[in-house]
């Protein structure tokens, strides 16, 4: 007897599990759909975000001032927040604080008084005492010598007009010696240029980035991974 050779298909499903459930009902192959869970991680998410920002502290604003005093230019850098809008950076809203005439230097720890912008200090008898500008004090110390630094700006408001009050102050001094007064200027006031420093910090745009992209895998984790075909023909051959 002769035995004849037939070519037969055989169907292999690469993954039988894969496209059934436990009930053995064939899964659903519509696209992914994110349930109200996973809405809700992302809101949360975002909600988090924003108020992460919106705690995040307030960037200061820088200024400068420079102002020819005597043989030297005094010049100065300080940032600070007017962070309860009162219309005045005091001392305890200041971020730092430099200036310099010649040799001498004063810093933030050297500040017993500071304050920039407008307020009303008081009001006697129809005047009104205020300030409009730069007003400090500073004692600084080199060596076996202390130096002071004052700037005051003082104006005076009446019904007739207004007058103002302003000048530079610089000593020298210090122990069994006479003082050295290293200027004295009145009605000179400084230039103070604002430098407006962008609103946006890097750190916020990476957080938007990081929670773009946790949104996109919450609402569709399968986007990033690839399946082989579940059935694909196959042939061999066989004897029978």
């Amino acid at each position: 007897m002769v035995m004849q050779k037939h070519n037969s298909k055989v169907i292999q499903n690469q993954n039988p599990k894969s496209n059934r459930d436990p009930g053995g009902n064939p899964r659903s192959t519509l696209p992914f759909k994110p349930n109200i869970a996973q809405k809700l991680a992302v809101a949360a998410g975002i909600a988090f975000s924003l108020g992460f920002i919106n705690v995040m502290p307030i960037q200061a604003n820088r200024f400068e001032f420079q102002q020819q005093v005597g043989e030297e230019q005094l010049s100065g850098v300080f940032e600070g927040t007017d962070k309860n809008a009162d219309g005045v950076v005091d001392l305890s809203e200041l971020e730092s604080f430099e200036a310099r005439w010649g040799s001498y230097t004063w810093t933030k720890e050297d500040l017993e008084v500071f304050s920039w912008g407008e307020k009303t200090i008081s009001q006697n008898q129809e005047k009104i005492y205020g300030i409009n500008g730069l007003n400090l004090f500073a004692r600084g110390r080199q060596q076996l010598k202390s130096q002071a630094l004052q700037v005051w700006n003082r104006e005076v408001s009446t019904p007739e007009g207004q007058s103002k009050n302003q000048g530079i102050y610089g000593i020298e001094y210090a122990a069994n010696t006479p003082d050295n007064l290293l200027f004295s200027q009145e009605q000179l006031s400084l230039e103070i240029n604002h430098n407006h420093q962008s609103p946006v910090d890097i750190s916020v745009l990476m957080m938007l980035l990081l929670v773009g992209i946790t949104g996109l895998l919450v609402l569709n984790p399968y986007g990033f991974s690839v399946h082989p075909p579940e059935n694909k023909p196959c042939s061999s051959s066989g004897k029978i």
